[in-house]
């Protein structure tokens, strides 16, 4: 699947951690989301970038890394998109 994603736009993160977790809180609806580190890796790749093609998160996420067995694999990936997606946090492009 190569299709393009944004972040919405309406969207204002605030991000903690906790040891392997991420808090999120969501300044616009207040809602507050617990995300894993993948999750949270690809949601940055959305703040970083105006639009992703989705095969693009895992070469963006391999640079970051500091370790290849830490870079996601595809689905993996995918799986964040549709939590990310399911919350409204990322629309298509």
């Amino acid at each position: 699947m190569n299709e393009g994603l944004r972040l919405n736009p309406l969207v204002e993160l605030h991000w903690r951690q906790f040891g392997d977790d991420w808090v999120l809180f969501e300044a616009t609806s207040g809602l507050t989301h617990q995300m894993d580190a993948v999750t949270s890796a690809v949601l940055s790749c959305f703040e970083d970038h105006a639009e992703i093609a989705v095969d693009s998160i895992q070469p963006l996420l391999a640079a970051d890394a500091d370790d290849a067995q830490t870079v996601p694999n595809a689905a993996q990936i995918e799986t964040a998109i549709g939590q990310l997606r399911g919350l409204g946090l990322v629309l298509p492009a």
